[in-house]
């Protein structure tokens, strides 16, 4: 590094989930604040210079795993527009959007040992950034040779903030080797840095008093919000003081997911028109292969084209809604999903049909139900988005003094025109000014320059990091008491006293179920449960607690609770608390496979199959369908006998609401294994679910002959003989279903299904007073007897 003598450089690297934008600041003797400078790149040597770099790997295989060959960047680009890839794989061959999988246990076994976990992959991608930016710049502009902010998004949690400094590690970077050297900074944040001290935004901000500004930043991968308070100040080194207020929620929503609406809406029906048997009945290897190619290659091309020349149309023009006019198109030509079947022909894209994918997001009523894709996802409205973020600051949109709009999706003339008509409508106020930040591309890493550069300059962090959410404790009575308010800034020291007690005598526990979110508005969130012994054997009722609650500029908290009179007990670290919820049992289930999966690679142990069924599985039942089955039908990809892969796809598809295609594999899974009678008793419910009920009875009742173990399929048999309108027969299996559950609920008094099951069973049997007298037990094993008391009841 140069010394302070010499002017430092301070660099600015956006890691975006499509592409990844480099600036610099020089800190030299000149007055005033430097401007950061945007470093070019030429794809190829005969190409013009372009400010960002495709966040793309590629594995191209060779005979022999050691003779692969790993393309980067505009290279990875270039071949993947080409077609060069087969097989095009995501997670084996092909690496892209990897940023949002950082932090989640993902593990790709089936990609080279380079490129088999995210760190491995972001970190080969910074560390191409860094050979690409001295290739452009000479040597003296390596990154890894200067103080660098990295960005990420606004909420990511603490697993994500670590692995991205871990590629960071990995990539070369001194992580850790002084204070300052590598830094994070939320992507919304910078982005206004950059914005706030451009020449421009004296065109729109009030020379007295406090400006409040919101950063809506759309990029390719995520929807980031940031909102600020600042007003000049001439008594402030920086001659401006800055407050951040809120940050957004995490949000997997930009440019791809609506690349993924065009490919599912638009150009799929055009291309099933190819293919003879219908993209549905193409293999599940073959399918994920042209979608991928469709989604990542032509949607994302179409969408550009229809975009410039929406943006060349002129105003009258766009103002009366002629873009209906426009219509592009895209080659399908060498679009392959297998190694011998390609595409033809074109696909197009109207303005109107863009239009209409971007419209639901529009809706200005921020009360509205969330938007619904063709794949089922849902993600709320950019209203909603504002409203949510706003009401963390006790304000109200009508209150913002100036919107910046930021990322490539912005670039879209359909978004300024959105929020200009919600302002029209009174969503915004008529003083709120909505503009562009000074380079929708390039202005998150200039201003995370800037924020390394000026804190140098000022000796202090530029803008302080803040809680985006309320932090509670439940306490007796399902009373909250607040330990820390949203917009707090960072770091953060917090004593509680004289609120919380001992709820009983001789208490040996204490359990602290954290809460995020405001509580006056029912928005509240469990985060985590502390449990923590006492230490203590004889203390009264009400006996004070004392808790010390830490957070860093990290966000990490750290719990230290003692009791009065008492020595402090140990600290208890919870990361990140207001990213997540707690972790129910599917998740814990995931996070697990996923660490044991890890286990295997690290080990080079090939990774048993069973392992990443259950990944599969477990993957759907936390809440991920669509990467359950991209999972699952990874391993069918490799062996179509599995039958235990064919079932857990069934069950995938049942999730999904999708009866005959669950069917189908319950058959498949069922004639592959037919000793096996819970594979059969799965396919005799997939039967009912389709209203084959003699056949399913028939299926059902052999299951059940042979395994009476399987009583649950009692439930089943009845809603068959229900559909037969056969009421004797109905009564009956419901009969026998009680009693099992009965059975069972007394085995294992404490088992919450059991009794869940027991109350379901009663209710169909007409055994009302059963069923209320399980739930009671239910809600009393529930009931936590170990909270602490708050003042009321202390």
């Amino acid at each position: 590094m140069a010394s302070d003598a010499q002017p430092l450089k301070f660099f600015g690297i956006d890691l975006g989930t499509s592409k990844c934008c480099v600036a610099y600041a020089i800190l030299g003797p000149r007055p005033g604040n430097p401007t950061p400078i945007v470093v070019g790149y030429r794809p190829d040597a005969n190409a013009q210079p372009v400010d960002s770099i495709p966040s793309v790997i590629i594995r191209k295989p060779g005979k022999k795993a050691a003779t692969g060959t790993t393309l980067f960047a505009f290279e990875a680009d270039k071949a993947l527009s080409r077609n060069q890839v087969k097989p095009a794989r995501s997670g084996q061959t092909v690496f892209r959007s990897v940023k949002s999988e950082l932090g989640t246990g993902r593990c790709y076994p089936r990609a080279d040992a380079s490129l088999n976990t995210p760190v491995k992959v972001w970190a080969s991608l910074i560390r191409e950034i860094c050979e690409l930016t001295v290739a452009a710049k000479g040597p003296e502009f390596d990154p890894r040779q200067h103080p660098t902010v990295l960005t990420v998004p606004a909420s990511f949690g603490l697993a994500q903030r670590e692995e991205t400094l871990e590629a960071a590690k990995q990539a070369g970077f001194k992580v850790g080797a002084e204070p300052g050297l590598v830094q994070l900074i939320d992507e919304p944040v910078a982005a206004l840095i950059d914005t706030i001290n451009h020449a421009d935004i004296d065109l729109h901000s009030k020379a007295e008093g406090s400006n409040h500004v919101l950063v809506f930043d759309f990029g390719g991968g995520t929807c980031d919000l940031a909102l600020v308070e600042f007003r000049y100040d001439s008594s402030q080194p920086t001659d401006i003081e800055v407050t951040p207020l809120a940050i957004s929620e995490y949000k997997q929503l930009g440019g791809d997911t609506i690349d993924l609406e065009i490919t599912n809406k638009v150009i799929e029906p055009q291309v099933g028109r190819q293919i003879a048997s219908g993209i549905d009945e193409l293999s599940a290897k073959e399918r994920r292969t042209l979608r991928d190619q469709i989604r990542h290659g032509v949607a994302r091309r179409l969408k550009e084209l229809v975009n410039a020349d929406i943006t060349n149309l002129p105003k009258d023009k766009f103002d009366s809604r002629q873009w209906d006019d426009i219509q592009v198109r895209q080659s399908l030509t060498g679009v392959s999903y297998s190694a011998e079947k390609t595409l033809g022909g074109t696909a197009t894209l109207s303005g109107e049909e863009l239009f209409e994918i971007f419209l639901p997001f529009f809706n200005p009523d921020p009360e509205a139900d969330d938007v619904i894709l063709s794949d089922s996802s849902k993600f709320p409205s950019f209203a909603k988005l504002i409203a949510s973020t706003m009401v963390k600051a006790g304000m109200s949109p009508d209150e913002l003094d100036m919107l910046v709009l930021h990322g490539g999706s912005c670039k879209s003339r359909f978004v300024p025109w959105a929020f200009n008509r919600m302002k029209e409508d009174g969503f915004f106020g008529v003083h709120c000014h909505i503009i562009e930040s000074p380079d929708q591309i390039a202005s998150v890493a200039r201003g995370a320059a800037l924020f390394g550069c000026l804190s140098k300059k000022y000796g202090k962090p530029y803008l302080k990091p803040i809680i985006p959410k309320d932090i509670n404790i439940e306490t007796v009575g399902r009373e909250f008491v607040a330990v820390a308010h949203a917009g707090d800034p960072l770091p953060l020291t917090k004593v509680i006293e004289k609120q919380l007690f001992l709820s009983k005598d001789r208490q040996r526990q204490m359990v602290i179920p954290i809460w995020v979110g405001n509580q006056d508005d029912g928005d509240l969130q469990l985060a985590s449960t502390l449990e923590i012994p006492t230490e203590q054997e004889n203390l009264a009722q009400s006996h004070p607690v004392v808790l010390q609650l830490d957070i860093d500029t990290d966000k990490i908290s750290r719990w230290q609770f003692s009791l009065k009179g008492f020595s402090p007990l140990p600290v208890r670290e919870v990361p990140n608390p207001w990213t997540s919820c707690a972790a129910g049992d599917e998740i814990e289930k995931l996070q697990g496979t996923r660490r044991a999966i890890r286990d295997s690679i690290e080990k080079g142990v090939v990774v048993a199959e069973r392992l990443l069924a259950d990944e599969a599985l477990q993957a759907a039942r936390a809440g991920y369908s669509e990467e359950g089955l991209a999972l699952i039908e990874d391993i069918l990809d490799d062996a179509q006998s599995n039958y235990t892969a064919w079932n857990i796809k069934a069950l995938i598809h049942g999730r999904r609401g999708e009866d005959s295609k669950a069917l189908a594999c319950h058959e498949k899974a069922a004639s592959l294994a037919p000793d096996n009678m819970i594979l059969k008793g799965n396919y005799g419910t997939a039967l009912v679910r389709d209203k084959q009920h003699e056949k399913a009875i028939a299926v059902m009742r052999e299951a059940l002959s042979k395994d009476a173990s399987l009583t649950y399929l009692h439930s089943w048999l009845a809603d068959a003989f229900q559909g037969l309108d056969n009421i004797e027969e109905m009564n009956k299996e419901l009969e026998m279903w009680h009693v099992a559950t009965q059975r069972q609920a007394i085995k294992q008094p404490d088992d919450i299904s059991a009794l869940e099951e027991l109350v379901i069973t009663a209710r169909r049997t007409g055994r009302y007073d059963l069923a209320e007298e399980a739930n009671e037990y239910i809600q009393r094993l529930r009931r936590t007897e170990d909270l602490l008391a708050g003042p009321r009841h202390g």
